[in-house]
């Protein structure tokens, strides 16, 4: 009988299929709200999405119908008692704003969703989703700001440590870390001072269930970082929360579902909390040991538990909560971590565990910032490593080589003597003598003595190829260490390949060089600062964008930038901002950097289409801009001075063009570049105010705009050598990025373009298809040159061997993007050529905000026989696949996602194979075309 009844069911569904019926699988899928799945949001009025699951040509959606309930089973009886959108004329799918009723605090809400197709014709219902909200109306039911210390107490015992940090001698023996470097090692700084600093606190509370659950959440934000268990197991798997922000402007807080966690009868909550880049005790030169948010690591939570019977009961932080010190006694994000486990107490975090020694939790002055809950993905252990090659190159000492750089740490296995000190060291380069081997990255582990012990690190992570072991009692094998990698755990939105090795080789080095630098922020390195600089983070964001998907990501950095605005409109240099940066009477502009407090919300409407953050930080972009008109050359109002320009290009050959002036620094300065980045601005506060129809303000940033156009051409066109040049004139060698940017961006007038074009070739000819571009430059030529027809130069520049190059790169056996062209750590600044890969030899690219239309437009370059890319883009997948036969015909596969169309163009001297037009237009679904060459 069940066979008989699935063969009906089959026969059933070809002949509906026959008949043009929808089938299940024309059902709405992969449903969002907030552009997430099943996200805990703190947001009054969600906005919902989906993707259409008709793979038919042409499949387009002309009306969708929402149902929304308080529980799955009313959904599914159709008693849609919180919203019912009735049918909604629309080929929209993205950021539909809730229309029901009000929606409580900590409600969970199911939906789904039914479409109607480009014929009229009404789809079946998707998959229930369901989203839950937090805190939205901030009740934490009473819960209290705890910490381990009075508050006067703690500030006194920082300060006096300051104090004597700052009283040693720099850079000597006994010198307290300043910048990025120390004499001392991990165990020397923990000792330096003789009432060190307080170990991560242990927090616990006991509590007891009553009676039969039927859900428990538990709300927490553990200042710098935290680490939660519920009798004795580790909650969710989360590394490294809360995530890093201003938090003078905003602090996260975190949800995890523990209902299966529970049990009848008594429970306990511990938590162990880690100073992060809230309390970071290492002093550096961008001054986060005084940062405005400084404070001792404080915890705030509420478990909320709901009972089968309608009642509720709440576990709160309060000073019932018992606490003590932890067997983490330093612990510092920028210099690592010591752990010493004869201070490690069993069973702390268990119900019944004698804690009459411990202290009570002391009330704690409250986050400067707003809480909110944690909206992006969070950071995980994604993948273990073992080691390739161990050697003992001095007593004592084993250097273990991983292969490739690691984002993360390692975990130990080892046993010894009780009071064994173990030092860790880390660094991303061969060591050569013993004397070289004191690593700035460094963890220490003191042992119990107790068998095998596994040790590593919680509250810092490390950049890694080489991993240097020192104190151990016994040699350690290869199978004893494994290193563990750790970053936010972005899912992969693209794909690409093609017949060339180094190119490919490039394209799995920029993957693996942007997921170690992504730790809630875009940092910069993820060694020795681990800051998320504006330029940096700005250049790499279109190649992050098509490699992962960044949503989440790219709309935290924006409102991260936003924060660290000052109150004379600057924008911080990097963000988060232990400072506010130039907030004086003449604060210094570095429009190059600050810029990305523009840029970047723009570039992440132009890729997802939500138009939201803009208008969030619509205001604080016009202050920056208001700023930059009022730092202008007084002599020039439409010339904006920078500081940086086209940083680190190629040192080889490059004379240094001022007195002093930094080796980084481009030789013809940088006051070119910051007015260019001042055009571009308000280029785009043009088009966003455009979008949020705020047409005065368009109007305005127009005009500006041309202001600046006049004068830059006026300043640093030279008609002699009929090219852009600085403003330091006795340099006279050709400067790519110089031009380059120009292009880009519109600021070469257009009976000067030719010229400028072809000036750019000519030099990449001459120099052989090497460049000479710094971090700036190097993004503007890659993007500006398949835009105006020259794509095979480009490609040539990519695919180059010789240094300065980022084949060379790789052709030097690294397996990630350098900080510079010389040598580095994994670093964003040159990251952008991950974008290239994408937008011109896959070609594709966004027509209109969130691919709603979409640009292919490839190159074919000479010498690369096919491309296949791919781009998971908010409407479904993006595929453009090319390939060059043995006569230049070019056989060229795209697949268009559902309720999508596209715009083909060929590049110059290609044309369609069935007509002699360039361009062409399509509709979602599969197609093949043929071009020929002209």
């Amino acid at each position: 009988m069940r066979a008989a009844f699935k063969t009906s069911f089959r026969q059933m569904l070809g002949l509906a299929a026959l008949l043009g019926f929808p089938l299940h699988a024309q059902a709405p899928k992969d449903l969002r709200c907030e552009n997430a799945a099943a996200p805990v949001i703190d947001t009054r009025v969600p906005r919902l999405g989906w993707k259409s699951g008709d793979d038919r040509t042409g499949a387009a959606q002309t009306a969708y119908r929402v149902l929304a309930a308080s529980t799955r089973e009313k959904l599914a009886a159709g008693e849609a008692d919180l919203w019912d959108s009735g049918k909604i004329v629309s080929s929209q799918s993205l950021f539909i704003p809730y229309g029901g009723k009000p929606l409580a605090a900590r409600q969970q809400v199911w939906w789904q969703v039914k479409t109607w197709d480009h014929d009229g014709k009404e789809g079946p219902w998707s998959e229930p989703a369901t989203w839950e909200m937090a805190l939205t109306d901030g009740d934490w039911s009473g819960a209290q700001w705890i910490a381990w210390k009075p508050q006067d107490v703690w500030s006194a015992e920082w300060k006096a440590r300051k104090e004597k940090e700052n009283a040693a001698p720099k850079g000597s023996a006994d010198g307290f870390p300043i910048a990025t470097q120390s004499a001392l090692n991990i165990f020397e700084l923990h000792r330096f001072h003789d009432n060190p600093y307080d170990p991560a606190p242990l927090l616990r509370r006991e509590f007891e269930i009553v009676k039969p659950i039927r859900s428990a959440r538990i709300y927490l934000c553990g200042l710098g970082y935290h680490e939660m268990t519920l009798n004795g197991k580790r909650v969710g798997d989360h590394l490294l929360d809360p995530l890093w922000t201003d938090y003078m402007d905003r602090v996260s807080y975190v949800v995890h579902d523990v209902t299966a966690d529970l049990k009848p009868g008594k429970n306990a909550l511990g938590v162990m909390l880690g100073r992060g880049f809230y309390g970071m005790p290492a002093n550096d030169a961008w001054r986060f040991h005084d940062a405005e948010w400084i404070g001792q690591p404080k915890l705030m939570a509420r478990l909320a538990i709901d009972y089968a019977d309608g009642t509720r009961q709440d576990v709160v932080s309060d000073t019932a909560w018992r606490v003590h010190g932890g067997p983490v006694v330093f612990d510092c994000p920028r210099r690592g971590e010591v752990y010493d486990a004869r201070l490690a107490v069993d069973g702390w975090d268990l119900a019944g565990f004698d804690d009459a020694a411990w202290q009570n939790a002391v009330p704690a002055p409250a986050a400067a910032g707003k809480l909110e809950v944690q909206r992006i993905e969070p950071i995980r252990a994604v993948g273990e490593t073992r080691p390739v090659a161990v050697t003992s190159p001095a007593p004592g000492l084993q250097l273990f080589d991983f292969g490739h750089c690691i984002s993360g740490w390692p975990r130990l296995k080892v046993s010894g003597p009780a009071g064994t000190e173990i030092l860790v060291r880390y660094s991303n380069y061969p060591l050569g003598e013993p004397a070289a081997h004191r690593g700035f990255q460094q963890h220490g582990y003191i042992l119990a003595g107790k068998g095998v012990e596994v040790l590593e690190p919680r509250f810092c992570y490390a950049s890694f190829r080489y991993v240097v072991v020192t104190g151990a009692p016994q040699e350690i094998s290869m199978d004893d260490l494994t290193a563990i990698t750790v970053h936010t755990d972005l899912t992969t939105a693209g794909s690409f390949q093609c017949p060339d090795p180094l190119i490919n080789d490039i394209h799995q080095a920029v993957r693996a060089t942007l997921l170690a630098n992504t730790h809630g922020i875009p940092t910069d390195i993820p060694n020795r600062e681990k800051m998320g600089w504006a330029a940096d983070g700005r250049l790499a964001s279109e190649a992050t964008i098509y490699n992962f998907n960044t949503a989440a990501f790219h709309r935290k950095w924006s409102v991260d930038l936003w924060d660290t605005q000052n109150s004379v409109g600057n924008i911080g240099l990097y963000a988060p901002n232990p400072t506010r940066m130039g907030d004086g009477p003449d604060p210094t502009p570095y429009p190059c950097w600050t810029s990305s407090a523009i840029i970047v919300p723009w570039t992440y409407y132009l890729y997802y289409g939500d138009d939201d953050v803009m208008a969030q930080g619509y205001e604080s972009m016009k202050r920056h801009m208001d700023f930059y008109a009022r730092s202008t050359r007084k002599d020039q109002p439409r010339i904006l001075p920078d500081q940086l320009g086209d940083w680190l290009p190629p040192k080889e050959g490059q004379p240094i063009y001022k007195q002093g002036a930094l080796p980084h620094i481009s030789p013809e300065g940088a006051d070119l570049y910051g007015t260019a980045y001042y055009f571009k601005c308000a280029k785009v506060m043009e088009s966003v105010a455009k979008v949020l129809g705020k047409n005065e303000d368009a109007a305005h940033y127009a005009k500006l705009a041309d202001e600046i156009k006049e004068a830059f051409n006026r300043e640093f066109y030279d008609p002699e050598m009929k090219c852009y040049r600085g403003e330091e004139r006795r340099i006279t060698e050709y400067r790519q990025s110089a031009n380059a940017i120009p292009l880009l961006f519109g600021l070469v007038p257009d009976d000067r373009r030719a010229g400028i074009i072809e000036g750019l070739v000519e030099n990449l000819v001459a120099r052989k298809h090497r460049l000479n571009t710094g971090i700036l430059g190097s993004q503007a030529l890659l993007e500006v040159l398949p835009l105006v027809g020259r794509g095979d130069t480009a490609y040539q520049v990519a695919a180059q061997r010789e240094k300065p190059s980022w084949g060379h790169m790789i052709l030097s056996g690294s397996k990630h993007i350098w900080e510079s062209w010389e040598s580095g750590d994994p670093h964003q600044g040159l990251n952008s050529v991950g974008a290239f890969f994408y937008r011109h030899l896959g070609g594709i690219q966004p027509a209109e905000p969130g691919f709603k239309k979409i640009r292919l437009a490839p190159v074919f370059p000479k010498g690369l026989e096919w491309v296949k890319a791919a781009y998971q883009s908010p409407y479904g997948e993006i595929r453009s696949e090319w390939k060059n036969d043995a006569q230049g015909a070019i056989t060229w596969d795209v697949l268009i996602p559902p309720n999508t169309s596209a715009v083909l163009e060929t590049p110059q001297g290609f044309r369609f194979a069935d007509d002699e037009n360039p361009l062409r237009e399509l509709p979602a679904g599969k197609h093949q075309l043929k071009l020929i060459s002209k």
